[in-house]
């Protein structure tokens, strides 16, 4: 592993996660245990949040999230959660210069469709 998640396990393993949603994404992220079954996707979309919280808001950054109801997807839980976690950190990173106007991160889940 490199880049943020590693940032993100160290900083997991020194903080020693109470809240139950970060205790059970910081094992799945250690141990790589992941889901195949059809999945809300907002759920790992919140878990993520719930885990990167408190580090964004330290970075100064408004976090919001605009997620549809219902959205399910048969792609691995896991994985959606790291590429959630790595597009929140690298747009934290990238608004760090940002001083003159407010650093609003918005998360949005839709059901869109790729047909012409």
């Amino acid at each position: 592993m490199s880049g943020p998640s590693l940032c993100i396990i160290i900083k997991l393993l020194a903080k020693r996660p109470r809240n139950d949603t970060k205790r059970r994404l910081a094992q799945r992220v250690i141990f790589g245990a992941a889901g195949k079954a059809p999945l809300n996707i907002n759920e790992p979309i919140q878990e993520v949040i719930a885990l990167v919280s408190s580090d964004v808001l330290r970075s100064k950054v408004k976090l919001l999230a605009d997620l549809a109801a219902d959205l399910r997807s048969g792609r691995d839980r896991f994985s959606l959660q790291q590429v959630i976690l790595n597009l929140i950190l690298n747009a934290k990173d990238a608004m760090s210069a940002v001083q003159t106007r407010p650093r609003d991160l918005q998360i949005t889940s839709r059901k869109v469709s790729l047909e012409k």
